[in-house]
């Protein structure tokens, strides 16, 4: 890949048309781009020139239900979750526990009933009083979710599974034998570390301070990662798997599936940069500046003898993903990795060959 930028479509801000935080970005037809931006609740949209059309408020509910989009379906309904009312649970056990939410398409036919963040219970005290409330395991597992619009794809991190949904319910199950890997100290003391020197530079008051490095010094920690972090749908058809990571300023390591759910490719993008729309040619991106804060741009991809195309010798002898991650060893393909000047893209990184069986079933 090529570092070229061609243009800037949206800066940060608050307003109308700007961005606070992108979580979802979607090329709807006719090139108008969505994205959703949950700190402000709403679907933005632009046109090919982006120019700001329209936005779109979540939908709300007197009761306390969350509400999150994820992507504008083919029909025009919006897929998304529904999480019940925070409810405090009075215990301070050790038990780490997933609450249950829907996916749901608006309004509102429910897609799979599957299991949230994991949890556990804790009591705060603050200024003098004490209440129940709910921390996340770090590094713990997650359900997610991600849909071009024709296609849902749900992953619970329960085993290295990703069911893709159609109109019709459930298309196909795909598989990756690759283990979950061990959350080592390092980790945790990188996280660690860095919410600490966040919170100096926020120039709050020393009491502040103290309260987050008391609510830190309570944070539990999963054993070993998520299988997966995210998933994202190329404008290819292509299944992007993204690997957990520690910060936001990590870089992205990403599993490639085709539209046969075969993995055909090991990607890994420039620190800082959070790849969101890929495809053969194009790649839309969030960008942290010196700040931290995210600037969406556009990058042009030129293709690499290193891509995504897999040669029919490699295709007559394919790698089982299991052994090859477990014991280093890499096919031939493998070995061809571009080396790219500083400051510039990487090529595609140590692709793979997609495997012609089924990988084994192999629980995180």
């Amino acid at each position: 890949m090529d570092r070229v930028l061609e243009r800037r479509v949206v800066g940060p801000r608050q307003g109308p048309g700007e961005v606070g935080i992108v979580q979802r970005l979607q090329l709807l037809a006719a090139d108008t781009l969505a994205y959703v931006d949950p700190n402000q609740r709403r679907a933005t949209f632009f046109t090919p020139e982006s120019r700001f059309v329209t936005q779109l408020a979540f939908p709300r509910f007197n009761d306390g239900t969350d509400v999150g989009l994820i992507a504008r379906l083919d029909h025009g309904r919006w897929l998304g979750t529904m999480r019940p009312p925070f409810v405090p649970i009075m215990s301070t056990g050790d038990r780490v526990y997933r609450t249950p939410f829907a996916v749901v398409a608006f309004a509102v036919d429910t897609i799979a009933l599957v299991p949230d963040v994991e949890a556990y219970a804790m009591t705060t005290t603050e200024e003098g009083e004490t209440r129940p409330d709910e921390y996340p395991l770090r590094f713990g597992r997650s359900t997610v979710i991600a849909s071009d619009g024709r296609r849902t794809f749900v992953g619970t991190n329960e085993q290295h599974e990703i069911v893709e949904y159609g109109p019709r319910g459930a298309v196909r199950r795909i598989w990756n034998g690759t283990p979950a890997l061990p959350v080592a100290d390092g980790d945790r003391t990188r996280l660690l570390d860095w919410v600490l020197r966040e919170t100096d530079r926020s120039g709050r008051s020393s009491s502040a301070r103290d309260v987050v490095r008391q609510i830190i010094s309570q944070w539990r920690f999963a054993t070993t990662f998520a299988c997966f972090d995210k998933l994202r749908v190329g404008t290819d058809g292509t299944l992007w798997e993204e690997a957990p990571w520690v910060l936001t300023s990590d870089a992205r390591r990403y599993v490639v599936y085709d539209t046969a759910g075969r993995a055909i490719a090991r990607a890994e993008f420039p620190t800082r940069v959070t790849p969101l729309r890929v495809s053969a040619t194009a790649m839309l991106g969030s960008r942290l500046d010196g700040d931290d804060a995210p600037q969406l741009q556009q990058w042009r991809v030129r293709p690499t003898r290193c891509g995504l195309a897999v040669s029919a010798e490699a295709r007559r002898s394919p790698p089982d993903l299991a052994s090859t991650a477990n014991s280093g060893h890499h096919p031939p393909c493998h070995s061809r990795t571009k080396t790219s000047p500083p400051g510039s893209w990487s090529s595609w990184t140590r692709p793979y060959c997609a495997p012609t069986a089924a990988v084994r079933r192999t629980p995180c």
